[in-house]
Parts: structure tokens; C-alpha cells; sequence
């Protein structure tokens, strides 16, 4: 079975604990907790597949952020940076919290900076089926 790729200082117990719940990926240990040191802010990027280049291909998540509290041994995915800061007040950065995006809009927007040929091919073809159904419309007489 694949292990993890780990970047950042994990305790052995940690690493333990993370290579049981996770497969082939990377872990990035973003911030410890300052003043809880077993709470464990981590950033999870899916492995990239072997022979391919640049971004997998798209699938369900690339990257996910993670609360691993080191004293109950539990995940908890962070999908809100505000609701993390409720329950944790003030256990990490202000700055750290902003950078917490929702995991959608960070695929919407990789989306929009390198699209996918098929995105590209998709729009070209609603795009003729438009101009289609215009030129269609005007050369039965019909209003646009």
C-alpha cells in the first residue's frame, strides 16, 4: 500500500496515525495549535498519477484542509475557516484562517486558469449550436 509523502516536522505518532487514514498523497503540516500543540492544521493534495503531467485529472478533490486533534485521534475536514476559528479561537493564525478556501472554489478557479481540452471543446460546441439555431431562426423568418 502507498504511504504518504509528509512535509513539516509530524511526530512519529502522528505519521502513524496519518499513513492508517490516508493512501498515496501528500500531507503538509500548515500550523500547530499555539496554545493545544496536538492540534494539527494540515493540507491533504492528492497524488499525482505516475507518467502524467502537470494536474491530474480532474476528480472529486485535489486538496482538502484537515484539523488532526493529536489527543482524541480524529480528522476533521475544515470546509470553514470561521467555524474552525469558533471552536479553536485564536489556536491559529488570523492569516492562516483567510488562506482556508472552500474546496470548490479552489477547483473552480484552477478550472479557470487552466482549463481542460474537453471544457474548451464543450464550449465551442454549445457556442455552434447557438449560432445554429440563430441562423436557423433568421432563415425561416421567424424573430430572433
Amino acid at each position: 500500500m502507498a504511504t504518504p509523502e509528509f512535509v513539516g516536522t509530524f511526530t512519529p505518532t502522528e505519521r502513524a496515525f496519518l499513513e492508517q487514514s490516508f493512501g498515496a498523497c501528500r500531507l503538509t503540516l500548515l500550523a500547530r495549535g499555539t496554545r493545544r500543540s496536538y492540534l494539527v492544521l494540515i493540507r491533504w493534495d492528492r497524488a499525482v498519477a505516475a507518467g502524467r503531467h502537470g494536474s491530474p485529472l480532474r476528480g472529486p478533490v485535489l486538496q482538502a484542509t484537515y484539523l488532526l486533534d493529536g489527543q482524541e485521534w480524529r480528522l476533521t475536514p475544515v470546509t470553514d475557516a470561521s467555524a474552525l476559528n469558533s471552536v479553536y479561537s485564536g489556536e491559529f493564525d488570523g492569516e492562516l484562517l483567510r488562506s482556508v478556501r472552500p474546496t470548490w472554489r479552489k477547483e473552480m478557479v484552477e478550472g479557470l486558469r487552466s482549463p481542460r481540452p474537453w471544457h474548451i471543446a464543450a464550449i465551442v460546441v454549445l457556442w455552434l449550436l447557438v449560432v445554429a439555431f440563430v441562423v436557423w431562426r433568421v432563415a425561416t423568418g421567424h424573430p430572433i
